[in-house]
Formats: structure tokens, C-alpha cells, sequence
């Protein structure tokens, strides 16, 4: 498989990005979690049974990308999403299918809503769709040991980034690089994420996922010791196709 690596420049510095199969039709853009990379859909991308156009970004302040230019506009979940949205723009890709883990989930969820048309379903994992509350953030989390990590301000050591990768439950041995990329993670972006989160200025996902008709599933891990899989499948949602229990 010829995996095509590309880097866009944005408003928010240069974004790097992988696909496959760039002629097929249907494209899926694959978003990754806070401190990770796009190297987490290794699997994804390498699988001979996709036809469809494949795409694996890095956001802003992680893997291959720039450290956000403006790290106040674009450390937060509105901020990715306008920058995806407008990586989407820049690369005329009209819409999408947008599978999302974690941030990157949450990150879809306000791509769907800043501009419903250019996403054309939600696939989403490790993702609440919380009042953006601290409350909130109580109701979709369970807490956690290495919680701490998800804020951490400063760049992680080695030993940091090996619990942290640990405990997102990535086998580093399966993505050569992983370790690397956490560490290189600009530290603001988790800092003044979370910040965001919790802080009660965005518009909640759970009020977004209930309004707007973009067909969603979820995947939920049964063992999954920091995501309330019970709060997700309480909600109202508009238009839930499914969720997977694995």
C-alpha cells in the first residue's frame, strides 16, 4: 500500500497529513487523541480492504504539524475543528466521513456543527459528548489514574510519555514512533485544551449531538476505565445510528 504524505499550510501553521487510495471516492478523515498522532491508524491505513480515500491528519501541536501559531484560538475543540475545516477547504475535499478518537472526537463533533455540510457522519470513540463543563467533564470521565497527564503543561519525559501511552491503552511496540510523538507534544495544547473543556464558554457537544441530523456511531470499549460509557448511551441523541460494544 503507497501511503502519500503531504503538509498544508493554515492560518494556524502547517498541518501534516497522510492518505491512501487519494483517487478512491467516500473520503474518511481520521482524527487522533490528545498527545498521540495520526501514527495510532497505522492499522487503518495500511488495511488492504479499504477502497475509500484514507486520510490521517496530525493537529496542531502534535506529530508532524506546526505548534499552533495562536495557540489561543487553536487549542481547544471549536479551534481544531476550524483548522480541519479548514485543511478540508484548502484541499477541496468537499465532505467527509470523520472517524474520531478521543479529542479528535470531539473535534468532529464541532466540524458537524460549524458546518454540517462537509461532514457526511460521525464515527466516534473514547468520545462523551459532555456539557463543555467541569461538571460536565465529571458526568462523561470517570476518574482515572494519570488523569493529571491529560493537562500536563510541560513536554512529557520518556517515563511520562511510556504511563501515558500506557494508560490510553496503545501498544507502543504496534506504532514504531508513538513514544517520540508524545513527547514532542507542545505541552499548551493539552494545558489550554482541558482549560477549554471545562471552562463553560463552548457550546456543549451533547446539545450539539442531540439537534443536528449527522448520522453518528459510537464505539465503546466494555473496559473502559476513564470514558462513562452509560452517560453516552443516555443521551437523546438526533440521528445515533448504532453503538459497537467491543
Amino acid at each position: 500500500i503507497e501511503i502519500h504524505a503531504h503538509k498544508t499550510p493554515l492560518s494556524s501553521g502547517i498541518l501534516a497529513w497522510k492518505e491512501v487510495n487519494p483517487k478512491g471516492g467516500n473520503p474518511i478523515i481520521f482524527i487522533h487523541g490528545n498527545s498521540a498522532s495520526s501514527k495510532v491508524f497505522a492499522k487503518q491505513m495500511n488495511d488492504p480492504n479499504f477502497e475509500e480515500r484514507l486520510i490521517v491528519v496530525d493537529l496542531p501541536g502534535h506529530g508532524e504539524s506546526d505548534d499552533a501559531k495562536n495557540p489561543d484560538v487553536t487549542y481547544s475543540f471549536k479551534g481544531y475543528a476550524q483548522a480541519l475545516l479548514e485543511f478540508m477547504h484548502t484541499e477541496n475535499i468537499a465532505s467527509a466521513v470523520i472517524c474520531g478518537w478521543s479529542l479528535g472526537g470531539h473535534a468532529a463533533i464541532d466540524m458537524a456543527w460549524l458546518e454540517p455540510n462537509r461532514v457526511k457522519g460521525l464515527f466516534l470513540t473514547g468520545t462523551p459528548p459532555i456539557d463543555l463543563t467541569l461538571d460536565g467533564f465529571k458526568a462523561g470521565f470517570k476518574p482515572f489514574e494519570g488523569v493529571e497527564f491529560m493537562s500536563q503543561s510541560t513536554a512529557f519525559t520518556r517515563e511520562q510519555a511510556i504511563k501515558f501511552v500506557s494508560m490510553v491503552g496503545i501498544q507502543e511496540n504496534e506504532f514504531p514512533g508513538i513514544l517520540e510523538d508524545n513527547m514532542r507534544t507542545d505541552g499548551k495544547a493539552r494545558s489550554m485544551m482541558i482549560a477549554n473543556a471545562i471552562s463553560g464558554t463552548e457550546k456543549s457537544h451533547r446539545e450539539i449531538l442531540e439537534t443536528i441530523q449527522t448520522p453518528l456511531a459510537f464505539v465503546l470499549g466494555l473496559n473502559d476505565e476513564g470514558i462513562n460509557g452509560d452517560y453516552i448511551k443516555s443521551l437523546n441523541y438526533a440521528n445515533c445510528k448504532r453503538f459497537y460494544e467491543l
